[in-house]
């Protein structure tokens, strides 16, 4: 994820980049608290299914990447309070086994 940002054409500072994992980190703590032990994600990009905190390290990263917990179509790397609704976050990206 790093090295992808390091190879945009305009890439973040390390302090952004700091406060970029720190956000991705925070999120995929907090729903690894709150998903339970019965249900996996399937990654659509590389066909693979992953259960427990393994697939909500998987399933955060994509979130983060796809801009989920950001209001700021132009800033889609961060995490904003107001759209941060983990139930929906769990709804969006879990399937229950």
């Amino acid at each position: 994820m790093v090295t992808k940002w390091n190879a945009s054409p305009n890439p973040p500072d390390s302090v952004e980049t700091c406060k970029r994992l720190i956000d991705v980190f925070l999120v995929s703590v907090l729903l690894d608290a709150g998903a339970g032990n019965a249900w996996s994600y399937h990654e659509k990009e590389s066909g693979l299914t992953f259960s427990r905190s393994e697939g909500l390290g998987v399933a955060s990263i994509n979130m983060f990447e796809d801009g989920f917990f950001s209001g700021d179509d132009e800033q889609p790397y961060k995490v904003d309070g107001e759209y941060c609704n983990i139930s929906a976050a769990l709804t969006y990206t879990l399937t229950t086994l």
